[in-house]
């Protein structure tokens, strides 16, 4: 008789467990194969103005779509974007360690670790042994941009106005800049305003940052400015 029960669980554990197996399987096919919910497509037109292409521009500088969908030349300042291949797409070098990369706070397995918030640090390697770090933007007096004033904030931008008119020069890896100071040089000084304004109501972190270590190009061998 126990023998006989035995059995007969064995079976049901069985048939549940087939069961179960159908259902998972239906359910995964179900989402895998189902479209996204979503409503039917809305006709938009958009109105091509003088002013609408103008302020276009303006926020296509502003959120530098070009440095992330158009090859750029990482031999001269800042990366330039090569005009002739605008908006083709571009495949980023490895050494940069992109995706996961968030530019000013650096981060461990991918996550920003919080207590070192637009504190600098965080290393770009590009092909060649060329490396930048990010700079630490906090408010801090000794190490972060606490002691600039405003008038200093605005003109550590437009500084590179000239590049944007002329273009941007040759340079080695002791002044190669990953940071888009060509759009930045672009914009209206109100909205370089807001930018300080609102960092300077960061919280202020000590950490100290060579943003531009140099690299011997013989045997790779990092070695910080003096």
């Amino acid at each position: 008789m126990v023998k006989n029960w035995l059995k007969t669980w064995l079976h049901v554990l069985g048939f549940f467990i087939v069961g179960v197996a159908v259902i998972a399987a239906g359910g995964f096919s179900y989402l895998y194969l189902r479209k996204p919910a979503m409503a039917p497509p809305v006709e938009i037109k958009v109105e091509i103005t003088p002013a609408r292409l103008v302020r276009g521009k303006y926020l296509f500088n502003l959120a530098d779509c070009d440095g992330c969908h158009s090859p750029r030349d990482f031999s001269r300042f800042n990366g330039p974007v090569i005009a002739s291949g605008r908006g083709k797409g571009n495949v980023f070098p490895p050494e940069l360690g992109l995706p996961g990369m968030v530019a000013h706070t650096p981060a461990k397995k991918g996550k920003p670790l919080p207590d070192l918030t637009l504190a600098g640090g965080e290393t770009f390697g590009f092909p060649g042994g060329m490396t930048v770090v990010s700079a630490n933007i906090t408010p801090e007096l000794q190490t972060g941009i606490g002691r600039w004033s405003e008038q200093d904030f605005l003109d550590r931008f437009y500084q590179y106005k000239e590049y944007v008119e002329k273009g941007a020069p040759a340079v080695g890896p002791e002044s190669f800049s990953l940071m888009p100071w060509l759009n930045f040089a672009q914009l209206e000084p109100e909205d370089l305003q807001a930018i300080y304004a609102f960092l300077r109501t960061q919280k202020p972190v000590y950490h100290a940052v060579d943003s531009h270590p140099v690299w011997q190009a013989q045997d790779q061998t990092q070695k910080p400015r003096g």
